[in-house]
């Protein structure tokens, strides 16, 4: 019963508190994220500027203007990537009772957030390098093929068990690779908490993600079950507006772009991404406080009246101190003058 009721409380004490702040945490939540697509469409026009500016620079080329324009991608998923892991200290905020303002939120993240990225991608390009491997042998026997059969088809044995041998090794490297996410979003889920509410570093932070993870490994999975599937029916307008209406909303933006030129594409695709937006903060208002007081309760301290604070394991593997005999008060000792008297 008691892991049960793990795995349900989060989902209680989301239920109790949207039932009295659901629209003002909604719009809270899409203030974040229409900020975060802002931030980037501006920075996207910045950069687009300087790339095709430094292009038509003969001295320096197509090569650099491709090179700033990739390097000013990265900065637009870091600044966005930033802006919106706000909404975890939005939802901290909302369930302490203090206030929240998203500029200060971003100033205070914005470098562990960058450094959070780095390492993240450092750590899944070293696990994914069989996959890439896998990929690039298929690759390179595709090409000895056609160079093989440039000149007409020879061995069609040959070219039949390349073909499959190449099939059956890009299909081992998508199992590899979807594997090794799947395990390690498992592992990291509670990384970003450590860096954005704990003050902790990157590295300690993943630390303690995995730790949890694996000290409560069949709670934590059970929970994101649970989790996902109830995710997955808020999901479900999300699904419906971009699965039925998509073709047509692509077929607006464009028929926008030939009726009123750029300035009408780049007004119809804002309001696309403005209705996707709305859609999306319905999901994140489910996923981000549930996942976020799951995290919690797994890291609160209990505190006990005589030690104060201490870790709920070592709390239980603590021997019992003995309380010590109370020690019996010493005689009192008769005034002399006294004995004398009885000695008389």
């Amino acid at each position: 019963m008691a892991f049960f009721d793990k795995i349900v409380k989060p989902f209680i004490e989301w239920s109790n508190y949207v039932s009295k702040n659901h629209i003002r945490y909604y719009v809270g939540l899409l203030k974040i994220l229409l900020f975060s697509a802002v931030a980037g469409l501006i920075i996207a026009a910045i950069i687009n500027l300087i790339s095709s500016a430094a292009g038509g620079i003969e001295e320096i080329g197509i090569i650099a203007g491709s090179v700033i324009l990739l390097l000013g991608m990265a900065i637009i998923y870091w600044i966005q990537k930033a802006i919106s892991l706000t909404t975890v200290l939005y939802t901290d905020a909302e369930f302490s009772k203090r206030k929240f303002s998203i500029m200060e939120a971003f100033g205070k993240i914005k470098w562990p957030v960058l450094r959070y990225i780095i390492l993240e991608c450092v750590i899944l390009l070293v696990l994914l390098i069989p996959a890439i491997i896998m990929f690039s042998v298929g690759i390179m026997n595709l090409l000895n093929l056609m160079v093989q059969t440039n000149g007409g088809i020879d061995d069609i044995e040959g070219m039949v068990q390349t073909i499959t041998g190449t099939v059956a090794l890009y299909l081992a490297g998508i199992a590899y690779a979807f594997v090794i996410v799947i395990g390690y979003n498992y592992l990291v889920q509670f990384w970003i908490y450590g860096f954005l509410l704990q003050g902790k570093g990157v590295v300690n932070s993943l630390k303690e993600s995995v730790g949890i993870v694996r000290n409560n490994i069949f709670l934590v999975f059970a929970f994101d079950l649970v989790w996902l599937a109830i995710a997955m029916i808020f999901a479900i307008p999300f699904i419906i507006y971009n699965y039925v209406f998509g073709l047509a909303i692509s077929a607006a933006v464009f028929a926008a772009f030939f009726a009123y030129g750029s300035l009408g594409m780049i007004i119809a695709a804002a309001i696309s991404m403005g209705t996707s937006l709305i859609f999306t903060t319905i999901i994140s208002w489910f996923t981000v406080p549930t996942h976020y007081l799951f995290w919690k309760k797994r890291t609160e301290i209990p505190v006990t009246q005589k030690t104060g604070p201490v870790p709920a394991k070592a709390e239980e593997a603590a021997p019992k101190a003995e309380m010590p005999e109370p020690k019996k008060a010493p005689a009192k000792r008769k005034p002399a003058a006294r004995r004398q008297a009885k000695k008389k």
